[in-house]
């Protein structure tokens, strides 16, 4: 069990890092859609609803591979320490920086 969970977290990451990598700059937008595609099954599954609102300002953000990998590893983290300590039914949005 505990190894095919480790082989289902580098699945995850190296999904995360396809996404992310792709040449030259582009829209937070994408990179992003197929992130949530991934986690709103893996979050039904284990009977978590995903909420998602993203300020359409955060998803239009041009970005660099490097820092779309990064916002994306910190939502991967904060959906990972949710399934592991919250014992949620849903989780929330993403709001605006202030």
């Amino acid at each position: 069990a505990e190894m095919s969970r480790s082989l289902r977290a580098c699945i995850d990451d190296m999904r995360l890092m396809i996404d992310a990598l792709a040449p030259g700059p582009q829209e937070l937008s994408a990179a992003f859609a197929s992130f949530r595609y991934r986690w709103d099954e893996n979050l039904l599954a284990l009977r978590v609803e995903p909420r998602w609102r993203v300020a359409d300002e955060v998803l239009a953000q041009t970005l660099g591979p490097h820092q779309v990998m990064q916002i994306l590893q910190v939502l991967q983290e904060a959906l990972t320490n949710v399934i592991k300590h919250a014992k949620a039914a849903h989780v929330g949005e993403i709001g605006r920086a202030s």
